[in-house]
């Protein structure tokens, strides 16, 4: 079984955006490794962690949603819950839920994520742009004044960090200021 060329081929095919053939060369050779290696060995994790990204990448939310959730119970076992890989994953998975329009479980499992990105001291950057994701997906729902809260208090924390004329800030201050417009 040759992994090395199949993340190969599927590389190929992903930068043709040809991602359901990618998918394909990716299970196949996921199944065929968890069958020799074991689901939870490190080359069978890279593979998953490929698929998920390649049924992301071509749209299929509803089946990389699951994918993202189980890689990221996997890898907190293997790591440690705060690790890198387990936060992305659980924002990959949150992403999913918002891209198919689960919008309250999406904004749960944010919230869930920003209360652990703080509590395992993530990068202060990191934790920003989560509030604004947080706080355009709250837009986007129609809860204008949840959204507003949220983007205020991000204003304030940009502003503090990064100075008044960032464009971080400039672009959250449009956002709000279009909000008093309506």
């Amino acid at each position: 079984m040759d992994l090395a060329f199949a993340r190969k081929d599927a590389a190929a095919l992903k930068a043709e955006s040809r991602f359901s053939q990618a998918v394909e060369v990716l299970a196949d050779a996921l199944e065929r490794a968890a069958r020799a290696f074991g689901p939870k060995n490190p080359e069978v994790i890279d593979l998953r962690i490929e698929l998920a990204d390649a049924l992301f990448l071509g749209g299929d939310y509803r089946r990389a949603a699951p994918e993202f959730r189980r890689l990221a119970a996997d890898l907190a076992e293997r790591e440690k819950p705060g690790h890198d890989l387990v936060l992305r994953c659980r924002l990959m998975e949150a992403n999913c839920h918002a891209a198919v329009g689960e919008t309250n479980l999406a904004l749960t499992q944010l919230g869930a994520l920003l209360d652990d990105e703080r509590r395992f001291g993530v990068d202060e950057d990191r934790i920003l742009e989560l509030r604004r994701q947080i706080g355009l997906l709250e837009l986007g729902s129609g809860r204008r004044l949840r959204a507003k809260t949220t983007l205020s208090d991000l204003l304030r924390d940009l502003e503090q960090r990064y100075g008044p004329r960032h464009p971080n800030v400039d672009k959250i201050r449009e956002i709000l200021e279009s909000l008093d417009d309506l």
